[in-house]
């Protein structure tokens, strides 16, 4: 299966602990696509249907096509591409500005 950045993909998380995002949910893909291509493993932002926080920087309302969550930048999380299991959808053009925007506040380069 073809993995590209900016695209929504049902995976599957690890449990790292009780306060990090896990089980199988929607996540954006944040890896450039050359990684996507030739790595065993993807850069992924966990989707959420708990929308409590919706007001932080590093949160981004999505629409996975079925439901609104609230990607969590702080969660940035790097998976086995196994984990990757199918396509839900493409981010818009907003979504990824925004999107990118959480993350680069995230990490401190803006804020």
């Amino acid at each position: 299966m073809e993995i590209l950045n900016n695209n929504i993909y049902w995976c599957d998380l690890p449990k790292y602990s009780n306060t990090i995002l896990y089980k199988r949910r929607p996540c954006i893909v944040i890896s450039n696509d050359i990684q996507n291509k030739g790595s065993k493993t993807v850069n992924v932002i966990p989707i959420t249907s708990n929308l409590k926080r919706v007001n932080l920087p590093c949160h981004v309302m999505i629409d996975t096509g079925h439901e609104c969550g609230m990607a969590k930048a702080e969660q940035i999380l790097t998976i086995n591409r196994e984990n990757v299991k199918w396509h839900i959808k493409s981010l818009d053009w907003q979504e990824v500005k925004e999107v990118k925007c959480a993350l680069l506040t995230q990490i401190g380069i803006i804020w």
